[in-house]
Protein backbone atom coordinates (compact mmCIF):
# COMPACT_ATOMS: atom_id res chain seq x y z
CA UNK A 1 0.00 0.00 0.00
CA UNK A 2 3.48 2.26 0.02
CA UNK A 3 2.60 3.92 -3.38
CA UNK A 4 -1.11 3.90 -2.82
CA UNK A 5 -0.57 5.77 0.09
CA UNK A 6 1.92 8.17 -1.16
CA UNK A 7 -0.41 9.02 -3.12
CA UNK A 8 -3.14 9.47 -1.12
CA UNK A 9 -1.64 11.29 1.56
CA UNK A 10 -0.77 14.43 -1.80
CA UNK A 11 -4.54 14.78 -1.82
CA UNK A 12 -6.83 16.31 0.65
CA UNK A 13 -10.73 16.61 0.35
CA UNK A 14 -13.49 19.45 0.18
CA UNK A 15 -16.91 19.26 -1.18
CA UNK A 16 -17.58 20.91 -4.34
CA UNK A 17 -21.74 20.93 -5.91
CA UNK A 18 -22.80 17.36 -3.87
CA UNK A 19 -20.06 15.72 -5.18
CA UNK A 20 -16.59 14.79 -2.86
CA UNK A 21 -13.63 16.51 -4.62
CA UNK A 22 -9.48 15.63 -3.97
CA UNK A 23 -7.08 18.52 -4.44
CA UNK A 24 -3.46 18.52 -4.35
CA UNK A 25 -2.38 20.88 -1.90
CA UNK A 26 1.48 20.65 -1.85
CA UNK A 27 2.55 22.32 -5.41
CA UNK A 28 -1.34 22.29 -6.17
CA UNK A 29 -0.45 25.34 -9.12
CA UNK A 30 1.73 23.30 -11.40
CA UNK A 31 -0.84 21.51 -13.55
CA UNK A 32 -2.88 25.45 -13.78
CA UNK A 33 0.55 26.53 -14.55
CA UNK A 34 0.98 24.28 -17.36
CA UNK A 35 -2.78 24.78 -19.06
CA UNK A 36 -1.94 28.90 -18.56
CA UNK A 37 1.35 28.42 -20.07
CA UNK A 38 -0.23 26.35 -22.90
CA UNK A 39 -2.97 29.14 -23.57
CA UNK A 40 -0.51 32.07 -23.74
CA UNK A 41 1.79 29.78 -25.47
CA UNK A 42 -0.63 28.47 -28.83
CA UNK A 43 -0.31 29.94 -31.96
CA UNK A 44 -3.92 28.80 -32.88
CA UNK A 45 -5.24 30.26 -29.65
CA UNK A 46 -3.79 33.68 -30.32
CA UNK A 47 -4.74 34.10 -33.87
CA UNK A 48 -8.67 33.28 -32.61
CA UNK A 49 -8.06 35.99 -29.28
CA UNK A 50 -6.98 38.85 -32.33
CA UNK A 51 -10.40 37.47 -34.04
CA UNK A 52 -12.08 38.41 -31.06
CA UNK A 53 -10.64 41.82 -30.37
CA UNK A 54 -11.36 42.46 -34.12
CA UNK A 55 -15.36 41.54 -33.43
CA UNK A 56 -15.06 44.33 -30.90
CA UNK A 57 -13.55 46.67 -33.13
CA UNK A 58 -16.65 46.60 -35.29
CA UNK A 59 -18.89 46.38 -32.29
CA UNK A 60 -17.54 49.89 -31.89
CA UNK A 61 -17.52 51.17 -35.73
CA UNK A 62 -21.05 49.88 -35.78
CA UNK A 63 -22.06 52.36 -32.72
CA UNK A 64 -20.38 55.47 -34.69
CA UNK A 65 -23.04 54.80 -37.05
CA UNK A 66 -25.13 57.01 -35.41
CA UNK A 67 -22.79 60.33 -35.10
CA UNK A 68 -22.83 62.56 -37.89
CA UNK A 69 -20.92 61.56 -41.18
CA UNK A 70 -18.33 64.31 -42.42
CA UNK A 71 -17.61 64.39 -45.66
CA UNK A 72 -15.02 67.21 -48.20
CA UNK A 73 -15.74 67.50 -51.55
CA UNK A 74 -12.78 69.50 -53.60
CA UNK A 75 -13.13 70.59 -57.41
CA UNK A 76 -11.03 72.21 -59.42
CA UNK A 77 -11.57 73.24 -63.10
CA UNK A 78 -8.83 72.99 -65.45
CA UNK A 79 -11.25 73.99 -68.54
CA UNK A 80 -14.53 75.36 -69.78
CA UNK A 81 -14.58 78.10 -67.23
CA UNK A 82 -15.25 81.64 -67.61
CA UNK A 83 -12.07 83.98 -66.18
CA UNK A 84 -14.40 85.86 -63.59
CA UNK A 85 -15.96 82.32 -61.64
CA UNK A 86 -14.01 80.43 -59.20
CA UNK A 87 -11.75 78.24 -59.88
CA UNK A 88 -12.29 76.24 -56.86
CA UNK A 89 -15.17 74.86 -55.28
CA UNK A 90 -15.07 72.75 -51.71
CA UNK A 91 -18.23 71.43 -50.17
CA UNK A 92 -18.24 70.98 -46.62
CA UNK A 93 -20.80 68.55 -45.44
CA UNK A 94 -22.52 67.07 -42.20
CA UNK A 95 -24.77 63.97 -42.28
CA UNK A 96 -26.99 63.17 -39.54
CA UNK A 97 -29.23 59.92 -39.08
CA UNK A 98 -32.42 61.02 -37.89
CA UNK A 99 -34.79 57.47 -38.44
CA UNK A 100 -34.21 54.40 -39.85
CA UNK A 101 -36.04 52.12 -38.18
CA UNK A 102 -33.75 50.66 -36.47
CA UNK A 103 -31.76 49.75 -38.88
CA UNK A 104 -28.40 51.00 -37.07
CA UNK A 105 -29.41 49.50 -33.92
CA UNK A 106 -29.79 46.12 -35.80
CA UNK A 107 -26.10 47.09 -36.68
CA UNK A 108 -24.90 47.18 -33.65
CA UNK A 109 -26.59 44.28 -32.42
CA UNK A 110 -25.17 41.95 -35.45
CA UNK A 111 -21.66 43.39 -34.57
CA UNK A 112 -22.29 41.89 -30.34
CA UNK A 113 -23.64 38.37 -31.53
CA UNK A 114 -20.50 37.92 -33.80
CA UNK A 115 -18.93 39.22 -31.09
CA UNK A 116 -20.07 36.62 -29.18
CA UNK A 117 -19.94 33.59 -31.68
CA UNK A 118 -16.67 34.58 -31.79
CA UNK A 119 -15.57 34.37 -28.09
CA UNK A 120 -17.42 31.59 -27.92
CA UNK A 121 -15.12 29.54 -30.56
CA UNK A 122 -12.08 30.95 -28.89
CA UNK A 123 -13.31 29.19 -25.45
CA UNK A 124 -14.17 26.31 -27.48
CA UNK A 125 -10.28 26.27 -28.32
CA UNK A 126 -9.22 26.95 -24.94
CA UNK A 127 -11.15 24.63 -23.79
CA UNK A 128 -9.86 21.74 -25.88
CA UNK A 129 -6.27 22.83 -25.50
CA UNK A 130 -7.16 22.28 -21.52
CA UNK A 131 -8.43 19.00 -21.93
CA UNK A 132 -5.13 18.03 -24.32
CA UNK A 133 -3.22 19.07 -21.25
CA UNK A 134 -4.65 17.00 -19.05
CA UNK A 135 -5.01 14.24 -21.02
CA UNK A 136 -1.07 14.34 -21.10
CA UNK A 137 -0.09 15.10 -18.37
CA UNK A 138 -2.72 12.01 -17.21
CA UNK A 139 -0.60 9.81 -19.83
CA UNK A 140 2.77 11.44 -17.88
CA UNK A 141 1.87 10.14 -14.78
CA UNK A 142 0.78 6.54 -15.42
CA UNK A 143 3.72 6.11 -17.28
CA UNK A 144 6.00 8.06 -14.94
CA UNK A 145 4.21 5.76 -11.67
CA UNK A 146 4.66 2.61 -13.53
CA UNK A 147 8.17 3.35 -14.12
CA UNK A 148 8.74 3.55 -10.47
CA UNK A 149 6.66 0.52 -9.94
CA UNK A 150 8.43 -1.47 -12.40
CA UNK A 151 11.98 -0.01 -11.03
CA UNK A 152 11.29 -1.73 -7.99
CA UNK A 153 10.31 -4.65 -9.58
CA UNK A 154 13.43 -4.65 -11.21
CA UNK A 155 15.60 -4.73 -8.10
CA UNK A 156 13.39 -7.88 -6.74
CA UNK A 157 13.92 -9.55 -10.06
CA UNK A 158 17.90 -8.80 -10.43
CA UNK A 159 17.92 -10.21 -6.55
CA UNK A 160 16.53 -13.39 -7.11
CA UNK A 161 18.34 -13.67 -9.84
CA UNK A 162 21.37 -13.80 -8.09
CA UNK A 163 20.59 -15.57 -5.59
CA UNK A 164 19.62 -18.42 -8.12
CA UNK A 165 22.83 -17.92 -9.94
CA UNK A 166 24.09 -18.62 -6.26
CA UNK A 167 22.54 -21.71 -6.13
CA UNK A 168 23.25 -23.10 -9.51
CA UNK A 169 27.26 -22.89 -8.66
CA UNK A 170 26.48 -24.61 -5.38
CA UNK A 171 24.83 -27.31 -6.98
CA UNK A 172 21.33 -26.92 -5.38
CA UNK A 173 19.40 -25.90 -8.00
CA UNK A 174 19.38 -26.73 -12.14
CA UNK A 175 20.62 -24.35 -14.92
CA UNK A 176 17.32 -24.56 -16.06
CA UNK A 177 16.18 -22.13 -12.55
CA UNK A 178 18.67 -19.30 -13.28
CA UNK A 179 17.25 -19.04 -17.09
CA UNK A 180 13.61 -18.98 -15.88
CA UNK A 181 14.88 -16.21 -13.36
CA UNK A 182 16.54 -14.17 -16.50
CA UNK A 183 14.10 -15.12 -18.52
CA UNK A 184 11.74 -13.03 -15.71
CA UNK A 185 14.13 -10.64 -15.46
CA UNK A 186 14.28 -9.58 -18.91
CA UNK A 187 10.36 -9.76 -19.27
CA UNK A 188 10.74 -7.31 -16.38
CA UNK A 189 13.22 -4.64 -18.12
CA UNK A 190 11.03 -4.33 -21.09
CA UNK A 191 8.17 -3.32 -19.38
CA UNK A 192 10.29 -1.33 -17.24
CA UNK A 193 11.90 0.21 -20.96
CA UNK A 194 8.01 0.44 -22.50
CA UNK A 195 7.38 2.89 -19.74
CA UNK A 196 10.38 5.22 -19.68
CA UNK A 197 9.73 5.21 -23.31
CA UNK A 198 5.83 6.30 -22.58
CA UNK A 199 6.84 8.96 -20.32
CA UNK A 200 9.17 10.89 -22.44
CA UNK A 201 6.65 10.35 -25.24
CA UNK A 202 4.01 11.97 -22.54
CA UNK A 203 6.22 14.75 -21.49
CA UNK A 204 7.55 15.77 -25.16
CA UNK A 205 3.92 16.06 -25.43
CA UNK A 206 3.33 18.22 -22.30
CA UNK A 207 6.47 20.64 -23.72
CA UNK A 208 5.54 20.53 -27.23
CA UNK A 209 1.52 21.77 -25.55
CA UNK A 210 2.74 24.07 -22.70
CA UNK A 211 6.37 25.62 -24.73
CA UNK A 212 7.96 24.92 -21.24
CA UNK A 213 11.69 23.50 -22.28
CA UNK A 214 12.29 22.57 -18.56
CA UNK A 215 9.69 20.22 -16.86
CA UNK A 216 10.06 19.81 -12.87
CA UNK A 217 6.50 17.73 -12.42
CA UNK A 218 5.67 16.25 -9.14
CA UNK A 219 4.96 12.41 -9.23
CA UNK A 220 1.91 12.56 -6.88
CA UNK A 221 -1.20 12.65 -8.88
CA UNK A 222 -2.85 16.32 -9.06
CA UNK A 223 -5.88 15.93 -11.16
CA UNK A 224 -9.00 16.19 -8.90
CA UNK A 225 -10.73 12.84 -7.57
CA UNK A 226 -14.57 12.90 -7.88
CA UNK A 227 -16.40 10.37 -5.88
CA UNK A 228 -19.18 10.14 -8.30
CA UNK A 229 -22.98 9.18 -8.25
CA UNK A 230 -25.76 9.21 -10.33
CA UNK A 231 -27.63 11.62 -7.22
CA UNK A 232 -25.53 14.40 -8.51
CA UNK A 233 -26.42 13.70 -11.94
CA UNK A 234 -29.06 16.95 -12.00
CA UNK A 235 -26.38 18.92 -10.30
CA UNK A 236 -23.98 18.51 -12.40
CA UNK A 237 -26.34 18.49 -15.46
CA UNK A 238 -27.52 22.17 -14.59
CA UNK A 239 -23.77 23.37 -14.43
CA UNK A 240 -23.07 21.73 -17.75
CA UNK A 241 -25.99 23.67 -19.81
CA UNK A 242 -24.65 26.18 -18.69
CA UNK A 243 -21.22 26.33 -18.99
CA UNK A 244 -21.89 24.10 -22.46
CA UNK A 245 -19.58 26.35 -25.07
CA UNK A 246 -21.96 24.38 -28.38
CA UNK A 247 -25.35 25.61 -26.58
CA UNK A 248 -23.93 28.81 -26.03
CA UNK A 249 -23.16 29.25 -29.69
CA UNK A 250 -26.30 27.70 -31.17
CA UNK A 251 -27.70 30.41 -28.81
CA UNK A 252 -25.73 33.46 -30.02
CA UNK A 253 -26.50 32.15 -34.02
CA UNK A 254 -30.21 32.02 -32.86
CA UNK A 255 -29.90 35.80 -31.73
CA UNK A 256 -28.16 36.34 -34.49
CA UNK A 257 -31.18 34.70 -36.66
CA UNK A 258 -33.32 37.76 -34.81
CA UNK A 259 -31.00 40.35 -35.82
CA UNK A 260 -31.28 39.52 -39.40
CA UNK A 261 -34.88 39.64 -39.26
CA UNK A 262 -34.93 43.21 -37.92
CA UNK A 263 -32.49 44.22 -39.98
CA UNK A 264 -34.70 43.09 -43.18
CA UNK A 265 -37.57 44.49 -41.85
CA UNK A 266 -36.48 47.72 -41.71
CA UNK A 267 -34.56 47.96 -44.82
CA UNK A 268 -37.85 48.83 -46.73
CA UNK A 269 -38.48 51.59 -44.85
CA UNK A 270 -36.46 54.84 -45.60
CA UNK A 271 -34.56 56.93 -43.77
CA UNK A 272 -34.13 60.18 -42.97
CA UNK A 273 -31.42 62.20 -42.24
CA UNK A 274 -30.41 65.65 -41.55
CA UNK A 275 -27.38 67.19 -43.78
CA UNK A 276 -25.80 70.62 -43.71
CA UNK A 277 -23.38 72.02 -46.02
CA UNK A 278 -20.90 75.08 -46.20
CA UNK A 279 -20.05 75.95 -49.86
CA UNK A 280 -17.20 78.14 -50.99
CA UNK A 281 -16.87 79.01 -54.61
CA UNK A 282 -19.28 77.93 -57.53
CA UNK A 283 -18.60 77.56 -61.04
CA UNK A 284 -21.29 79.00 -62.52
CA UNK A 285 -21.55 82.67 -61.01
CA UNK A 286 -18.95 84.91 -59.96
CA UNK A 287 -18.11 86.68 -56.53
CA UNK A 288 -19.83 84.11 -54.92
CA UNK A 289 -19.80 84.14 -51.24
CA UNK A 290 -19.69 81.09 -48.70
CA UNK A 291 -23.02 79.77 -47.91
CA UNK A 292 -24.49 77.24 -45.70
CA UNK A 293 -27.29 75.38 -46.30
CA UNK A 294 -29.47 72.57 -44.46
CA UNK A 295 -31.64 69.90 -45.69
CA UNK A 296 -33.59 66.91 -44.35
CA UNK A 297 -33.73 64.05 -46.89
CA UNK A 298 -35.24 60.72 -47.29
CA UNK A 299 -33.20 57.41 -48.89
CA UNK A 300 -33.75 53.96 -49.58
CA UNK A 301 -31.71 50.94 -50.45
CA UNK A 302 -34.45 48.48 -51.40
CA UNK A 303 -33.13 45.22 -53.44
CA UNK A 304 -34.40 44.36 -56.55
CA UNK A 305 -37.84 43.28 -57.31
CA UNK A 306 -39.28 42.05 -53.96
CA UNK A 307 -36.03 39.81 -53.00
CA UNK A 308 -36.36 41.15 -49.45
CA UNK A 309 -39.48 38.89 -48.86
CA UNK A 310 -37.60 35.89 -49.80
CA UNK A 311 -34.48 37.40 -47.76
CA UNK A 312 -36.86 37.99 -45.09
CA UNK A 313 -38.04 33.79 -44.85
CA UNK A 314 -34.45 32.71 -45.62
CA UNK A 315 -33.39 34.63 -41.75
CA UNK A 316 -36.60 32.91 -40.43
CA UNK A 317 -36.03 29.74 -41.68
CA UNK A 318 -32.13 30.04 -40.35
CA UNK A 319 -33.54 30.62 -36.95
CA UNK A 320 -35.75 27.90 -36.92
CA UNK A 321 -33.10 25.80 -37.45
CA UNK A 322 -30.88 27.12 -34.77
CA UNK A 323 -33.63 26.69 -32.22
CA UNK A 324 -33.73 22.75 -33.07
CA UNK A 325 -29.82 23.13 -32.78
CA UNK A 326 -29.97 24.24 -29.15
CA UNK A 327 -32.55 21.51 -28.06
CA UNK A 328 -29.91 19.00 -30.40
CA UNK A 329 -27.18 20.22 -28.35
CA UNK A 330 -29.01 20.20 -24.90
CA UNK A 331 -29.76 16.38 -25.77
CA UNK A 332 -26.51 16.00 -26.62
CA UNK A 333 -25.04 17.62 -23.13
CA UNK A 334 -27.28 15.34 -21.25
CA UNK A 335 -26.57 12.11 -22.53
CA UNK A 336 -22.72 12.12 -22.84
CA UNK A 337 -22.41 13.53 -18.91
CA UNK A 338 -25.01 10.76 -18.04
CA UNK A 339 -22.74 8.63 -20.00
CA UNK A 340 -19.69 9.89 -18.95
CA UNK A 341 -20.58 9.95 -15.48
CA UNK A 342 -21.62 6.19 -15.89
CA UNK A 343 -18.47 5.21 -17.19
CA UNK A 344 -16.23 7.42 -14.10
CA UNK A 345 -18.44 5.31 -11.05
CA UNK A 346 -17.67 1.98 -13.19
CA UNK A 347 -14.03 3.34 -13.66
CA UNK A 348 -14.08 4.36 -9.52
CA UNK A 349 -15.12 0.68 -9.07
CA UNK A 350 -12.43 -0.77 -10.52
CA UNK A 351 -10.11 1.36 -9.67
CA UNK A 352 -11.17 0.51 -6.01
CA UNK A 353 -10.96 -2.92 -6.98
CA UNK A 354 -8.12 -2.85 -8.52
CA UNK A 355 -6.42 -0.89 -4.94
CA UNK A 356 -7.57 -4.15 -2.97
CA UNK A 357 -5.78 -6.55 -5.65
CA UNK A 358 -2.49 -4.49 -4.94
CA UNK A 359 -2.40 -4.54 -1.35
CA UNK A 360 -3.61 -8.41 -1.26
CA UNK A 361 -0.63 -8.72 -4.07
CA UNK A 362 2.00 -7.00 -1.99
CA UNK A 363 0.67 -8.58 1.30
CA UNK A 364 1.26 -12.15 -0.57
CA UNK A 365 4.83 -10.77 -1.74
CA UNK A 366 6.11 -9.55 1.93
CA UNK A 367 4.28 -12.87 3.46
CA UNK A 368 6.35 -14.69 0.45
CA UNK A 369 9.56 -13.38 1.04
CA UNK A 370 9.10 -13.94 4.74
CA UNK A 371 8.55 -17.96 4.19
CA UNK A 372 11.12 -17.99 2.02
CA UNK A 373 14.00 -16.87 4.00
CA UNK A 374 12.48 -18.67 6.60
CA UNK A 375 12.79 -21.69 4.06
CA UNK A 376 9.19 -22.52 3.93
CA UNK A 377 8.95 -21.63 0.59
CA UNK A 378 10.87 -22.03 -2.85
CA UNK A 379 12.39 -19.07 -5.32
CA UNK A 380 9.57 -20.10 -7.40
CA UNK A 381 6.56 -19.14 -5.30
CA UNK A 382 8.74 -15.75 -4.27
CA UNK A 383 9.45 -15.23 -8.26
CA UNK A 384 5.76 -15.63 -8.37
CA UNK A 385 4.72 -13.38 -5.95
CA UNK A 386 7.28 -10.56 -6.82
CA UNK A 387 5.50 -10.70 -10.80
CA UNK A 388 1.93 -10.79 -9.62
CA UNK A 389 3.04 -7.50 -7.36
CA UNK A 390 4.08 -5.50 -9.88
CA UNK A 391 1.57 -6.62 -12.42
CA UNK A 392 -1.30 -5.55 -9.91
CA UNK A 393 0.63 -2.28 -9.52
CA UNK A 394 0.61 -1.72 -12.88
CA UNK A 395 -3.06 -1.93 -13.68
CA UNK A 396 -3.85 0.02 -10.29
CA UNK A 397 -1.84 2.69 -11.39
CA UNK A 398 -3.19 2.59 -14.99
CA UNK A 399 -7.17 2.12 -14.19
CA UNK A 400 -5.94 4.85 -11.14
CA UNK A 401 -4.64 7.74 -14.07
CA UNK A 402 -7.84 6.52 -16.57
CA UNK A 403 -10.11 7.76 -13.59
CA UNK A 404 -8.07 11.02 -12.41
CA UNK A 405 -7.99 12.33 -16.03
CA UNK A 406 -11.82 11.71 -16.23
CA UNK A 407 -13.12 12.82 -13.09
CA UNK A 408 -11.06 16.00 -14.74
CA UNK A 409 -12.55 16.28 -17.78
CA UNK A 410 -16.24 16.16 -16.41
CA UNK A 411 -15.19 18.88 -13.82
CA UNK A 412 -13.89 21.03 -17.09
CA UNK A 413 -17.23 20.23 -18.95
CA UNK A 414 -19.37 21.09 -15.93
CA UNK A 415 -17.43 24.30 -15.03
CA UNK A 416 -14.87 25.08 -17.84
CA UNK A 417 -11.96 26.73 -17.27
CA UNK A 418 -13.13 28.51 -14.19
CA UNK A 419 -12.52 25.60 -12.25
CA UNK A 420 -9.14 26.33 -12.62
CA UNK A 421 -8.30 29.33 -10.05
CA UNK A 422 -5.26 30.44 -12.25
CA UNK A 423 -6.64 30.29 -15.37
CA UNK A 424 -9.06 33.14 -17.02
CA UNK A 425 -10.67 33.71 -20.30
CA UNK A 426 -9.71 37.00 -21.42
CA UNK A 427 -6.74 35.94 -22.94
Amino acid sequence: MGLFMGIMRALALFSLGGLALVSVVVEAQSLEEMVNSALSHDAEVKSYVFLEQSSAAKVQSAKWQFYPTPSLNLQSAVSGYDDDVSEQVITFSLKQPLWNAGRLQAGVDSAKVEMAIQKNVTDTKRLDLAKKVVSAYGQWWVAHRKLLSWDQALKIHQKLTQQVGRRVDIGVSAKSDLSLAQGRLSATQAERNLAFSQEQVALDDLKFLTGIKTMDLMSAAQLPLLKPSLTAFETLLSKALLNSIDIKQAQAEAERGLVEQLFQKSSVWPQVYLQADRQVGDFNQSGFAPSNKVFIGFSSDLRAGLSFETDNETSMAAYSATLSKIDSETMRVTRELRSSLTLLIASDERQQALSSARSSAEQGYLSSNRQFKAGRKDWQELLNSARELAQADAQWIEAYGTYLVASWQILLDTQGLSFLSGVTNDG
